[in-house]
């Protein structure tokens, strides 16, 4: 069982970085609708992660997803 709980961390630690660095290149791309929706889908999709973990008590700093912030995603200093 231990080793299970192991394996989905492990998982868990690898994607969620993978996830943070495509929404850093989409902010860097083309403002597009279609960026748009894609940088919306990760926030969704990581928001969920987010939720589900806090659910379960996983630490948010133990899967490298600490606080997600949707200025993050739809905002930039050049809006």
């Amino acid at each position: 069982m231990k080793d299970h709980y192991i394996k989905y961390k492990y998982f868990l630690q690898d994607l969620i970085p993978i996830f943070l660095e495509n929404v850093d290149e989409l902010r860097n791309e083309n403002k597009d609708d279609y960026n748009k929706g894609k940088l919306f889908a990760y926030y969704d999709v990581l928001t969920i992660i987010q939720q589900q973990a806090i659910a379960f008590g996983i630490g948010l700093e133990e899967i490298k997803l600490m606080e997600v912030n949707e200025n993050d995603y739809f905002y930039s200093n050049s809006d």
